[in-house]
């Protein structure tokens, strides 16, 4: 906030990228029942794929608050996710293709020289795309396109608010 210009900034965005496994995701391997094998490694995962696109705005509201409102879509090819875990162990296998539609909003204000706020909040629809098997325990669970994508939270929010007024005299006492 140290320029008091009132400006307004129309963002886009278009992403690639590509993220291999990493050594939790090949440490153990699923046996043909689907259980998860502690005594040997998978090299078979492939590589996720995603592109991400964002389109949003950037502006001062007034004097002291500055808002951010981006939307955005990613799709993934063969994503990397839990298939199962057995005394937290887990065995790692590729989803086929998922998508990420979302909006993520901020407001960070400052009230005087020593406090201000920042509040967000972002919301995410995640799901597959195509459907995909997985085994667990023997059983073949079919995962239907449309599914939502395990562990990908729906709604979220963050409120900080720090008081720069104690750092301060904190700092000036010494």
């Amino acid at each position: 906030f140290s320029s008091r210009r009132r400006h307004t900034r129309y963002i886009g965005d278009w992403s690639s990228d590509v993220c291999s496994s990493d050594l939790a995701e090949i440490s153990y391997s699923l046996n043909a029942d689907g259980s998860v094998n502690v005594n040997k490694s998978t090299f078979s995962l492939k590589p996720a794929e995603s592109t991400t696109y964002e389109a949003g705005i950037k502006s001062f509201v007034n004097d002291n608050s500055y808002l951010n409102i981006a939307f955005f879509t990613t799709q993934v090819t063969n994503e990397i996710a839990a298939a199962n875990n057995s005394s937290g162990k887990v065995a790692y296998q590729n989803i086929p293709e998922t998508e990420r539609n979302g909006i993520e909003m901020s407001l960070d204000t400052r009230w005087s020289e020593s406090f201000k706020t920042y509040i967000s909040y972002a919301y995410l629809d995640a799901t597959t795309t195509k459907d995909y098997t997985k085994k667990v325990s023997n059983v073949t669970q079919n995962i239907a396109s449309g599914s939502r994508i395990p562990r990908s939270e729906e709604h979220t929010s963050e409120l900080q608010s720090p008081m720069y007024l104690v750092c301060r005299l904190l700092l000036e006492k010494k």
